[in-house]
């Protein structure tokens, strides 16, 4: 899960890591008296899930409570494309109002796990900034990898501050600075947390310019707090309802096969298996070991409600979770929705493959379902036969 700069910046307040003062208005006139609190110039933000934001026009400098306010009104609403979202870019629906810092150099680090090393790794360069990609290679990045039982060593905070050319107060900040962000990295479960630029100002102390975090989405049940930051308007509907129900869902851009499948390594054996018969899947659906009929029908209506989809794979190896319990939620999810793809002139073909407890049961649940217009359905006794069956029904309709 990412979030936003604002709401970064407020968590490492929170934790003692000194950020730049700055604040959230809901409206042009509200950003007019901040930029006034603040004092003139500061720097207007669009807030948006994706890096780049300077270069595409996202980040400016406001002289005065007047020009915050139109940037303000210029900002919001704005569809702003950087090289990280892509052509469609990304809608700025949050504006935050920053003081202007007098920055002298601008340095990147940055906090991510090794999964080789199965240890967090920080990360500096000389050259932060927007740039930082396009500079960055296995020469300028230097990395530390953190010993658990030990935290950051100051041998090792001393070889990253001195590869960033920081002697005396500025050393000494980026010793406490790094400790804290660390200590904040592991807390809150991070799989990233990077500070791009950390900004050497010109009275020697170091300031976040701006930084990203993003979370472990298997630890967010252990820190519900965190689970009130997602943006909702960022996530597709589809995601965001699954997550509301505790299933694993991931929308797949191009494919009309939606998936629903137990368990995530099945799920991706389905997803090569659709593949590999040339097949495009809509969706990634983890049911998980232990659903019952009502999570089944959750999950089967997201698929259903999906317009991209015209087939539905039902991948259920029965340990845990029943193939019966399954079926039953299959049916009450077409007996929602029947009537408005009927209308809308959908069809869809369903493959489902069931094996292990309760199979029999599940399948003779499927074949007593009356089916009804917009909907056919067709047995496989295995997922390489499941998919086959899948990848003709979505680009032949006619071979089910």
């Amino acid at each position: 899960m990412n979030i936003l700069e604002y709401q970064a910046k407020e968590l490492l307040a929170e934790r003692g890591v000194p950020v730049p003062r700055g604040a959230l208005p809901l409206s042009s006139y509200e950003a007019s008296s901040v930029a006034a609190e603040l004092g003139a110039p500061v720097v207007v933000k669009a807030q948006i899930h994706a890096g780049g934001r300077g270069k595409a026009g996202g980040v400016k400098l406001a002289a005065s409570p007047a020009e915050a306010a139109a940037l303000y009104d210029e900002f919001l609403g704005k569809n702003l494309v950087t090289v990280q979202t892509g052509p469609s870019g990304a809608r700025v629906r949050r504006i935050y109002i920053e003081e202007a810092l007098k920055i002298e150099r601008e340095f990147y680090l940055g906090f991510v796990i090794d999964r080789k090393e199965g240890r967090v790794a920080v990360l500096v360069a000389k050259a932060g900034g927007s740039e930082v990609e396009g500079n960055a290679s296995a020469a300028s990045l230097l990395r530390a990898i953190v010993d658990p039982a030990l935290g950051p060593t100051a041998h090792a905070l001393r070889d990253l501050s001195r590869a960033l050319g920081l002697e005396g107060s500025a050393r000494k900040s980026f010793f406490d600075l790094v400790g804290r962000l660390y200590t904040t990295f592991i807390e809150l479960d991070c799989s990233l947390l990077e500070v791009n630029p950390l900004a050497l100002l010109s009275d020697g102390s170091l300031a976040i310019a701006d930084c990203k975090m993003a979370f472990d989405d298997s630890a967010l049940p252990r820190h519900p707090e965190l689970l009130k930051l997602r943006d909702i308007d960022e996530l597709p509907s589809e995601e965001y309802e699954a997550s509301k129900h505790g299933l694993s869902y991931v929308r797949l851009e191009g494919g009309s096969i939606g998936c629903m499948v137990n368990g995530a390594g099945l799920a991706m054996a389905t997803l090569d298996a659709i593949s590999g018969r040339g097949g495009s899947s809509a969706n990634f659906l983890d049911l998980g070991g232990g659903a019952d009929a009502d999570a089944a029908r959750r999950a089967f209506r997201i698929i259903l409600d999906d317009s991209r989809v015209d087939t539905a794979l039902v991948n259920i190896l029965g340990g845990i979770v029943s193939c019966d319990e399954v079926a039953a939620g299959i049916e009450a999810a077409i007996a929602e929705s029947q009537a408005s793809m009927v209308a809308a002139g959908r069809k869809m073909r369903i493959v489902a493959r069931l094996a292990g407890n309760h199979a029999d049961e599940g399948r003779s649940r499927l074949m007593k379902i009356a089916l009804g217009p917009g909907f056919s359905l067709k047995f496989a006794s295995n997922m390489e036969e499941a998919a086959s069956f899948a990848v003709a029904a979505s680009e032949k309709s006619e071979r089910l």
